[in-house]
This record gives structure tokens, C-alpha cells and sequence, in this order.
């Protein structure tokens, strides 16, 4: 039976230091954004470090977003860093995505800017989409059994029976992020040679194809796989039995099972250049897949009081802690941080009574003031000194780092969990339920779901391939 050892790693978001690193602008670039700007080349030469010393292993796949917004200086850079990667005798195998080029022409409204920072923005040289296929030729295509032209997908062998599907879904820029008619016919074509063949067919791709949490499609359906729910079906269907994806820059494993009787996982990686930097290290054959997570331990630049993973929170709970004050006392800070975490600015601006209100309770409250007002039906003791806003900031942080600390019997999932139940229970005298919204009927899904969500451990995980006929 053939086992395929491999690396991956995704979302490196590398920022040519050229561009400027400090200045008002760049401040403000840096702010509304969980991942590293200026110590992004760092922390990937660390990570190839630690990939290039595992002499066993010598595959390495990247879904996307290799740079921060398309500039011509961050390819040439992330370039030379994966030339370094080949040249250690790793096979790279990447897929470009919506942060990776500019498409001012064909949809200015949806486009990421290619800038010099610092004290004002001023533009610089992007990269047409269309040159992306031969930059990265080297990485992947040159080693193609099949390719999709037009969506700039392609299909390698990683071994003598197992196929990988490199599938690009950037779509039209960025309205559409999936596949079009002729890329759904070629993968499902790919998919039928590798079944005859007696192969092992899997597949990478950008956008997420299962929601990490359902909440995510809600708040902001647009970062998902255009058309995913049919395309979950497809894959699991014609025996793509995982993919692994990105963009989220959340660390989950989710699967769905058809009607047919066959599974589809979704292995969604956080960014390599943001909390919790993970390293993805799988070992697939026909039977399971074997997933463990690893974690660069420093690199060049680092404070030296801190750990990486130190560094790395102390980050992310900023601006968390950094949203939830924006809420009160700065819309405009709060609107660049939640585009940065896939929440449009348009939710801001259309709720700007209520964010306050909120970010007021959260900042001032603790968890047992909240507790004597709502009366939760919940054991809250250890954990009543607690602010609302840091409670909140444990359990994103655990969301986004894939360890979900608060299961059941913790006091924090038995408070949170006892007032959404009220706070329910008060909806449902005062608003009849055709008029509750949906995302009012469903929160005690979501926030169960963001507390912790059981299923297979999203960063160390067995998965059994299920595919059925």
C-alpha cells in the first residue's frame, strides 16, 4: 500500500520588506490584519528551515496566497525562498490565489492593492493574473499529468498511485472564487482516471469547501468556495476523499458525508505567518489520512524574551482585545480589523448602535455582573472576576488556533452557553418566531460551535477515508 509523505503549508502572505515597514500608513495596514507584515520573510525562512532538515519527507504543497496583494518585489521574493526549497531537494507544488495578483481592470471593485507604505500609500507594480502560470511553472505545472487552462489548475502524481488535483479557484478575481463549467468537467474527468487507474485522488485549493464553523458562510459567505455545498458533493462523490484548504486562516478539520454513502474532509490551515503559524505534516495512503501540526520555535527577529507562540498571541489577542475597544470608541479601526478576519466594513456601518452597545458591555463587564443580571443556569464561580472581553478574546483565539479550550464541564463553556440560553428564552416572549432572523434561531449552535466543536482534533487527527460506490 503507498504511503505519500508530504508538507503544507498556506497563506504565506510574503511582504517584500522594499515596501516600507514603517509610516501612518503602513501602521494602519499592519492594525487590520492578524498576520505579520515585515516579519513574514523570517518566519517562512524558519519554517523551510524546519521542512528542509526532515530528510524523509520531501513533498510540500501551498494552496495559495504566497503574497501579501499581488506585488511584483513579494513574487520575486517568495520566488527565490521556494527555489531555496527545491534546491534542498523538496518537491514544491503551489497554487496561486486572490491575494497573489491585481485585477484593477477587469473588477476594480473587488481588487487588493499593490502598495508602498509609509507615511501615505502610494501604488506599486502589481502582477497581472496572466503571468502567474509561468512565474510559478517551476513549482508544480512542469510536473503536470493533465492541466486546466483555464482556471490554471493542474494534476500531478505525487507517487505511482496517488494524484493530487492543484486546483486554482480565484474564479473571476474576486466576486467568484471557484471553479467554472470547464474546470468542474476536468475534475471530475481526473477524478474517473484515477478510480480506473486504482489511484488515490486528493486535492488542494484555496477558499474553504466545508465551513470551518457555520457561522463562517453567514457572516460572510463570499470567503467560501463558490458554489461549495455542490462541489462538497462533487468531490466526495467522485472519490476526492479530502481537500486541503486555507484562506480562513483558521486551523479546523471538518468532513461531510453524502448520500451516497462517501465522506469528504475539509483540512482548513491557518496562515504560516499569523497565530497559531501552523505546519501541517501528513502521511495519506489509500485507507486514512495522519495529520500532525508543528510550530517553528523562533526566527531571526524575534524579541528575545519572547517564544514564537508567545509572539504569535500576543499579536492576535491585540487585536482582538484592540477590536472589541474600536467597538466603543473607534468604528473606522473596527471596520480595517474585521475585513481583515472576512467580516465586510458594510456590517459596521449597519450596526454601529448595536457594536457600541455590545463592545460596551464586553469591555466593562465581568463574567459574574453578567451572570446576576441574566441569571444563567450555569456553575460561573472560578471564573466570575473574568471581563466579558477576555473570555471572548480565549475563545477566538482557541477558534483560530484549533484547540477550543472550553468543552463541556468548563466553567467558561457553562457561562457562555447558560447565557445564550436565556438570552434565547427572553427572545422567544418578546419576538415571534417568524420574525426572529436566523442567525438569532442558531445561536446556540454558533456559539457552541466556537466554544468547542468536537469532532476530530483540528491540529493531530487520524481521518478514515470512507468512499463508497
Amino acid at each position: 500500500m503507498e504511503k505519500i509523505k508530504f508538507y503544507l503549508i498556506t497563506d504565506l502572505h510574503y511582504y517584500a520588506p522594499e515596501l516600507g515597514t514603517t509610516g501612518k500608513a503602513y501602521l494602519r495596514r499592519e492594525r487590520e490584519d492578524q498576520v505579520f507584515l515585515k516579519e513574514s520573510g523570517a518566519i517562512i525562512d524558519a519554517a523551510f528551515d524546519l521542512i528542509i532538515s526532515d530528510k524523509e519527507t520531501d513533498i510540500v504543497l501551498i494552496p495559495g496566497d504566497l503574497t501579501n496583494n499581488g506585488e511584483a518585489l513579494s513574487h520575486k521574493g517568495i520566488i527565490k525562498k521556494l527555489e531555496r526549497l527545491k534546491e534542498a531537494g523538496k518537491k514544491v507544488y503551489v497554487t496561486t490565489a486572490t491575494h497573489d495578483f491585481n485585477s484593477y481592470e477587469r473588477f476594480p471593485e473587488y481588487s487588493s492593492e499593490a502598495c508602498f507604505f509609509a507615511d501615505v500609500k502610494t501604488p506599486a507594480k502589481p502582477t497581472p493574473r496572466e503571468a502567474l502560470w509561468e512565474m510559478y511553472r517551476p513549482f508544480g505545472i512542469d510536473e503536470a499529468v493533465s492541466i486546466e487552462e483555464e482556471s490554471s489548475s493542474y494534476a500531478v502524481m505525487l507517487g505511482e498511485k496517488t494524484r493530487l488535483l492543484a486546483l486554482n479557484d480565484d474564479g473571476n478575481g474576486r466576486s467568484f472564487c471557484g471553479y467554472f463549467p470547464k474546470c468542474i468537467e476536468w475534475i471530475k474527468e481526473q477524478a474517473a482516471e484515477a478510480s480506473k487507474n486504482g489511484e488515490t485522488v486528493f486535492a488542494m485549493t484555496h477558499h474553504p469547501v466545508l465551513p470551518p464553523m457555520e457561522l463562517y458562510p453567514v457572516i460572510s459567505e463570499r470567503d467560501m468556495l463558490g458554489n461549495y455545498r455542490e462541489t462538497a458533493e462533487l468531490f466526495a462523490d467522485s472519490g476526492i476523499g479530502v481537500v486541503f484548504t486555507g484562506h480562513s486562516h483558521i486551523q479546523n478539520v471538518k468532513f461531510r458525508d453524502t448520500e451516497n454513502g462517501n465522506r469528504l474532509y475539509d483540512v482548513n490551515t491557518a496562515s504560516l505567518v499569523g497565530y497559531p503559524s501552523p505546519i501541517r505534516r501528513v502521511e495519506l495512503s489509500e485507507n486514512e489520512v495522519k495529520i500532525e501540526t508543528l510550530h517553528i520555535e523562533g526566527f531571526d527577529g524575534l524579541p528575545c524574551a519572547m517564544t514564537a507562540k508567545e509572539f504569535f498571541m500576543q499579536k492576535f489577542d491585540t487585536l482582538i482585545l484592540g477590536g472589541i475597544d474600536a467597538a466603543v470608541n473607534d468604528h473606522e479601526k473596527l471596520a480595517d480589523i474585521l475585513n481583515g478576519m472576512s467580516v465586510p466594513r458594510s456590517f459596521v456601518e449597519k450596526n454601529t448602535f448595536l457594536i457600541k452597545t455590545v463592545g460596551t458591555i464586553l469591555d466593562k463587564v465581568t463574567v459574574g455582573a453578567a451572570a446576576r443580571l441574566i441569571k444563567p443556569r450555569a456553575d460561573f464561580e472560578e471564573i466570575k472576576d473574568k471581563k466579558l472581553k477576555n473570555l471572548v478574546a480565549d475563545a477566538i483565539r482557541g477558534l483560530y488556533g484549533g484547540e477550543h479550550p472550553f468543552r463541556t464541564g468548563t466553567a467558561e463553556y457553562a457561562a457562555a452557553m447558560g447565557a445564550v440560553y436565556r438570552f434565547s428564552e427572553f427572545i422567544a416572549k418578546v419576538l415571534p418566531e417568524e420574525k426572529r432572523p436566523d442567525i438569532i434561531k442558531c445561536l446556540p449552535l454558533y456559539i457552541k460551535e466556537i466554544l468547542y466543536d468536537g469532532g476530530f482534533d483540528d491540529n493531530d487527527c487520524t481521518l478514515p477515508l470512507i468512499i463508497g460506490k
